[in-house]
């Protein structure tokens, strides 16, 4: 996978996001996006994460060594797509009530995250809109009002 500007990437909640699988072992995702720019061992030793597009497509893989999350980020050149919706560009409490047929989601963190546990699906944002942002910190944090991660997990003991 290059690091082209906006590459589209189709989130599948319990499913995946663009090529990768939820279940998928670390060759089929290298095979299916090339070689990560970047691999991060999680705590356990046993898991790890891989990365692409500037950070911005990350894979953890669990104990199984099989794909359990997959997180998209703004911030970088993804673009993630569901039901025709920019997720990580569209503002967050609109994503949340264009989603409700998810079924029911919770807010969690004060508000910076927020899951529809059913459809795993989930979203994080590193501040609120009623925060005290300074002007410098505006591209990176967008005054709170958008997403700035979208992920979706494996069912606990598989897909």
């Amino acid at each position: 996978m290059t690091g082209d500007a906006g590459v589209v990437v189709v989130v599948e909640p319990g499913v995946g996001c663009g090529p990768v699988r939820l279940g998928m072992t670390m060759s089929e995702v290298v095979a299916a996006l090339g070689e990560p720019e970047a691999r991060h061992p999680l705590r356990s030793g046993e898991d790890e994460t891989l990365y692409w597009l500037r950070s911005t497509f990350q894979v953890a893989f669990g104990a199984g060594a099989t794909v359990v999350d997959v997180q998209l980020c703004a911030m970088g050149p993804v673009v993630a797509v569901f039901r025709e919706i920019d997720l990580l560009s569209t503002p967050a409490d609109e994503v949340v009530a264009r989603l409700s047929s998810l079924g029911e989601g919770s807010y969690d963190e004060d508000g910076s995250s927020f899951s529809f546990p059913r459809a795993r699906l989930g979203f994080w944002r590193q501040g609120l809109p009623d925060e005290d942002w300074a002007p410098e910190d505006y591209e990176q944090y967008r005054d709170g009002l958008f997403w700035d991660t979208v992920n979706t997990w494996a069912a606990p003991g598989g897909t």
